[in-house]
């Protein structure tokens, strides 16, 4: 992903603004291969709040249960603390492509928009709320603040091609928190940490 570092430090000094030690990006590595931990989740659950309105979304997309999860900067703040009535932006990933996402939620009479189809997103809007649901995807190709991107089903791939390590949580929708480079860990110690090559 294409990102400035400067606003990157200005937003984290924000969700961070009571703390006068956080690390910024220096200790950059690459993680490219494996995930961190044996297993894909941390051994307990977390009570991540869902709304009725991301509850619906479950609802309408699990199957088999493990066919959408709640991922980035929303996991990330309310690990951090962020009260959930403060999270702005809750983002979604799911293993359909937007089509087949598309479809089973206006079967429900879920409002859809194809707000970024090429990338995979399409947005949900209940009550009035949004909801961003992008099909899991790698990086094929970059041209500057563009690129090209192919639908995958493996939640890793996705994860491994955010910038921070702290940006690539996901939860499920049993509570399950899914660290696959150690963003946990750097979240408890107030670092900041590329994923890959930050070059």
């Amino acid at each position: 992903p294409i990102f400035s570092l400067e606003s990157a430090q200005f937003n984290l000094c924000r969700l961070f603004k009571n703390q006068t030690n956080f690390n910024f990006g220096l200790d950059c590595h690459s993680k490219m291969t494996t995930p961190t931990f044996k297993s894909t989740f941390l051994g307990s659950k977390i009570s991540f709040p869902f709304s009725s309105q991301i509850k619906i979304l479950f609802t309408h997309l699990l199957k088999s249960g493990d066919e959408v999860r709640i991922v980035g900067g929303a996991v990330r703040d309310f690990l951090a603390g962020k009260k959930i009535t403060d999270i702005v932006d809750i983002d979604l990933a799911c293993q359909y492509p937007p089509e087949k996402t598309t479809t089973l939620l206006e079967r429900r009479r879920i409002k859809v928009i194809a707000s970024g189809i090429k990338y995979g997103t399409i947005t949900a809007i209940i009550d009035g709320q949004q909801f961003q649901i992008t099909t899991l995807r790698q990086d094929t190709k970059n041209f500057g603040r563009d690129c090209e991107v192919e639908f995958v089903d493996d939640y890793f791939e996705d994860a491994r091609r955010r910038d921070f390590t702290i940006n690539a949580l996901s939860v499920d929708f049993s509570g399950r928190l899914y660290d696959y480079f150690g963003g946990f860990e750097d979240l408890k110690n107030q670092t900041v940490k590329f994923i890959g090559n930050a070059e």
